[in-house]
């Protein structure tokens, strides 16, 4: 389902209508007129986001947080890089190995610290080499530097974990599977429960949200349970 479908279908849970969300965007139009003005709907809109990044944040390193692909390619003469894969949080350095696009065969490449490879600036060590990289050394500002400084374009591939990122289109769907997409429509009754001043119908919404919820997110945690724990020993950037 699309964020904009789930929405609906937690509209739908509450009045049975099938009504329709006319926009996601809880903001206004060139006229200053709100695109959503009706109170529960705006909470709706709102609450599924939310619970969306909650869920993200409590499974970081969930295997649905992570990627696997190029990081960035390399230029030739050109010693720094940002990831051209964007929302790269953490990378796996173990992972990492290069490929030269159009060519079969793997190198590898490792990870220094970048404490010492200042350290080797300073002193001179590295100056003026290039050549096919060997290591590649994060710093400080997030991007990476390759060392030596390529003379040819080389794709540097690895895993990574994403950043929480949060719907930003109504077409956008959750980033599991999508037999799990009703998670949010669960938790999100869980929360527009309480805003009914009726006590009857709050409970109903409670018990039809939790007795629906438990069997989902029971099967969730256990299709997407490996979690980095060991962060003392951990092989992560």
């Amino acid at each position: 389902m699309t964020y904009l479908e789930i929405c609906e279908s937690v509209l739908e849970e509450i009045n049975g209508r099938g009504d329709t969300i006319p926009s996601i965007d809880l903001g206004r139009d060139p006229n200053g007129d709100l695109y959503v003005t009706d109170p529960t709907q705006r909470n709706i809109i709102r609450w599924v986001n939310d619970l969306y990044v909650q869920i993200q944040q409590q499974n970081l390193y969930a295997t649905f947080m992570q990627e696997r692909g190029v990081l960035f390619t390399t230029v030739p003469d050109q010693m720094r890089y940002e990831p051209a894969a964007g929302n790269v949080r953490v990378v796996d350095k173990t992972s990492l190995y290069l490929t030269r696009p159009g060519h079969e065969g793997r190198l590898p490449i490792e990870v220094r610290d970048y404490a010492a490879w200042i350290q080797n600036q300073r002193a001179g060590n590295l100056a003026n080499i290039k050549g096919t990289p060997i290591s590649i050394i994060k710093a400080p500002q997030e991007d990476w530097i390759v060392f030596p400084v390529p003379t040819q374009v080389w794709d540097v591939n690895g895993d990574w974990w994403r950043e929480p990122t949060r719907f930003e289109e109504a077409t956008d769907e959750p980033i599991w599977a999508a037999e799990y997409h009703d998670i949010l429509k669960w938790r999100t009754l869980l929360l527009l429960a309480t805003e009914f001043t009726e006590e009857g119908t709050a409970n109903v919404i409670l018990e039809r949200a939790k007795m629906m919820l438990m069997p989902l997110e029971r099967a969730f945690k256990k299709r997407y349970s490996h979690v980095q724990t060991n962060y003392g020993a951990s092989p992560l950037l």
